[in-house]
């Protein structure tokens, strides 16, 4: 699925979540009990299967997080290295079979990550300079890709994603890391073959370049972002008509503010959670989106006054993403958000936009990704709809510069949405 080459190592990280099958069982067991999964009813209705796939694949992201994503990254995205599931319509035949099935999935894909967790540990050496460190990775790695993929479909995917986790634990910040292994990899080896000597070398050189030139100057992330913003097609949105996305009992926002918000800062969950039922309510209401709305909500997320747009640029990412500022800037933004009423586009398409404008436009000197989780919300509120979960849209990180990233985005947000309670 999309989400899967936005990951970054401290989502799916095994130390960073508990594994416990008997509630995964439970987890599967009712979202597959409106579903009938004979043979019989798949004869009448092909999509069937693929339904409860789908119900499943919901439930265990909103229940377990990122990681989860991963139990089925073999059967449906390029040439995955968990081979344990094939898919819904071929695997998903009974209903009482069906949380074995799964869960027999789930426990590859957690071996697959706990023998990645120890590599990475043992490729752990300090006294190594930084491209060596890279290189010795990607040697290391490249071997048990090919065993787990079988050099199938675009396995490169899966070892591209995989070196960028152990240069991510390496030191390197997730986008750096992206960066470099795409920078090795990119268009060197195909599909269905394994690697030559000479490609692999070819490969290691390009990844020791990249990691000698990794510092360079800061890139205006906002102009990146209207460049991707303008290049996208956002009316190209159609819900697929195989998806039943139902109506979402537990709601995702509200439990991300428990389990991610309150941990950090009970205050500060309780400010987001008095801050979603005020934009809500105005949704409910048919209020527009404005900047003063936005700024109104955003005094309630931080507790303290706030004055307008930023004064200067602002930084992010640990300050890998600079978004820079002119006389027309805010003007801009505020147009961005006006076209959260455009009817023409999909509402997931324009929450999508939206969420986007709001962390690369940057408004405010504190608080931005919680305002843009609002303003996402807001537009989902406005047609009936709610998340399912919602860790796949706020944790994940997000690049200006990505030219897929709005695609995948509006993608992930459709994939998640339900009809609210």
């Amino acid at each position: 699925m999309p989400i899967i080459p936005a990951l970054r190592w401290s989502d799916v990280d095994p130390a960073t979540h508990a594994y416990d099958e008997t509630r995964l069982r439970a987890v599967v067991a009712r979202a597959v009990a409106p579903f009938d999964l004979s043979e019989e009813s798949h004869a009448k209705d092909p999509y069937n299967r693929q339904r409860a796939e789908d119900a499943i694949d919901r439930a265990l992201l909103a229940e377990l997080g990122l990681w989860s994503a991963g139990w089925c990254w073999g059967a449906h995205f390029n040439g995955g290295p968990n081979r344990a599931y094939c898919c819904g319509p071929h695997s998903l035949t009974s209903r009482a079979e069906a949380p074995e099935i799964v869960v027999s999935a789930l426990a590859s894909w957690h071996g697959r990550l706990e023998q990645l967790s120890e590599r990475f540990e043992a490729l752990g050496q300090p006294d190594l300079e930084i491209d060596e460190a890279a290189c010795r990775a990607a040697a290391d790695l490249l071997p048990r890709v090919l065993e787990w993929t079988r050099a199938i479909d675009a396995w490169y995917a899966t070892f591209q994603k995989i070196l960028s986790w152990a240069l991510e634990n390496q030191g390197h910040e997730p986008d750096e890391a992206d960066a470099l292994a795409s920078a090795s990899i990119d268009g060197r080896f195909s599909s269905w073959v394994k690697p030559s000597p000479d490609e692999r070398q070819a490969a290691w050189g390009a990844l020791r370049e990249a990691t000698q030139r990794v510092a360079g100057p800061v890139p205006d992330g906002l102009a990146q972002w209207r460049k991707q913003r303008s290049g996208t097609d956002w009316s190209a949105m159609v819900r697929r008509s195989a998806w039943l996305p139902g109506t979402v009992t537990r709601d995702g926002h509200e439990r991300y503010i428990e389990r991610v918000d309150r941990p950090r800062d009970p205050a500060r969950a309780d400010r987001m959670l008095v801050a979603l039922t005020t934009v809500r309510a105005a949704a409910a209401r048919g209020e527009p989106l404005t900047f003063e709305a936005l700024c109104g909500w955003q005094e309630i997320v931080l507790g303290e006054p706030v004055w307008g747009f930023r004064k200067g640029e602002a930084y992010a990412h640990g300050g890998r993403e600079r978004y820079g500022l002119d006389p027309g800037t805010q003007k801009r933004f505020e147009r961005c958000l006006s076209q959260t009423d455009d009817q023409s586009i999909a509402a997931v398409s324009r929450a999508a936009r939206v969420y986007l404008d709001v962390c690369f436009f940057h408004p405010f000197a504190d608080g931005n990704a919680r305002s843009a989780r609002l303003a996402l919300d807001y537009v989902l509120t406005r047609h009936g709809l709610a998340l399912h979960a919602a860790e796949p849209v706020f944790l994940v990180a997000r690049r200006a510069s990505d030219s897929r990233g709005a695609s995948l985005l509006q993608w992930v947000i459709d994939y998640l949405a339900g009809h609210a309670p």
